[in-house]
Parts: structure tokens; C-alpha cells; sequence
């Protein structure tokens, strides 16, 4: 709607905003990588090939995929601030990482996985905790921060299910 207002019907302003959002979130991908891992040149080559990967190629060339570039656009930026989250323990920085992340959520459901790659980037690159420590007692802290994540995601899940059904998309099987 911001599009038809601002350039009316012209499909390439549309196209070009697609551009800047795909190019953002390459450059926030390679940002996070080397952030979290301090390897510049493999953050450098996975931000590059998920530059050039077909499938994001294709969701900037096609208007209506918008939901899938700012998705992703929010998906990083959470992904940003719950590493600053890590480094520096402010609730601020978990808060527009929560924020964000629900953002992306409302874009298109897209990352419901996002806790769990939370938890996974815990193990690494942010080493909060260990392979050999992966016992419940010192997951519990890990698992506990997570529950608002995995609170968004239960409810966006449970929205979408309801709206496919409303739409006929989900029709219950009777037997």
C-alpha cells in the first residue's frame, strides 16, 4: 500500500524496493556472521551465496513475495539484537529482539523455527554453552529466555491455522 502511494502503478520503483530490502539483508546476514563468528571471508562467502541463491533472487523479482524480503529483513535484525542480548545483557537489546522477531512473524510465518536456531547459536558460534554440558540443568537458563520467542511463535501459529480454516485452506478430516 506504501508502494502505490509513494510511486503509484510503476513496477520498477516496486522492484527497486524489493532490491534495497534484498541487499540489506545480505549485508545484515554478513554483519551477524562476522559478528558472531569473527571470519570475515566465510561470513563474506555465505552472505554472498545467499545474495545470489535463486530463491531469494526470485522473491525480489516477484512483487508479491515482499512478505518473504521483510521477513527476513526483520528476522536479522532480531537475530542482531539478541547477539548484542548475549554480549551485553540489556533488556533493552533481548526487547527489539523479541520486537523484531515478531515483526517478522507478522511479515509472513515464515522463521517459527526461530528459537530453536536461537538455541543452536547458543551452542555456536556464542558458545553460552557447550556440546559436552548439554544437560537439562544448565539448558534450563537457555530454555527459560527463549519462552516469549516460542510464546509468539504458539500464537502466530495458532492465528494462521485459524485463518487458513476461516479461508477453507485447512478443512478437518472426518472419518
Amino acid at each position: 500500500m506504501v508502494d502505490c502511494e509513494l510511486f503509484g502503478l510503476n513496477a520498477g520503483a516496486h522492484h527497486l524496493i524489493n532490491v534495497f530490502f534484498h541487499a540489506a539483508n545480505a549485508l545484515l546476514l554478513l554483519v551477524v556472521l562476522w559478528l558472531m563468528t569473527r571470519e570475515v571471508f566465510p561470513s563474506f562467502v555465505v552472505a554472498a551465496l545467499f545474495a545470489w541463491h535463486p530463491l531469494h533472487v526470485e522473491t525480489v523479482a516477484w512483487l508479491a513475495e515482499r512478505k518473504d524480503v521483510l521477513s527476513t529483513f526483520f528476522a536479522l535484525l532480531s537475530l542482531l539484537f539478541y547477539f548484542q542480548f548475549v554480549q551485553n545483557r540489556r533488556c533493552r537489546s533481548y526487547w527489539l529482539s523479541l520486537l523484531f522477531f515478531l515483526c517478522s512473524l507478522l511479515s509472513k510465518p515464515m522463521f517459527v523455527t526461530f528459537p530453536c536456531v536461537l538455541l543452536l547459536l547458543d551452542i555456536w558460534p556464542l558458545g553460552r554453552i557447550s556440546w559436552d554440558e548439554l544437560h537439562f540443568s544448565r539448558l534450563r537458563p537457555l530454555l527459560i529466555e527463549k519462552i516469549p520467542h516460542v510464546f509468539l511463535t504458539i500464537v502466530v501459529c495458532w492465528v494462521t491455522l485459524w485463518a487458513q480454516r476461516a479461508g477453507g485452506a485447512v478443512m478437518a478430516l472426518e472419518g
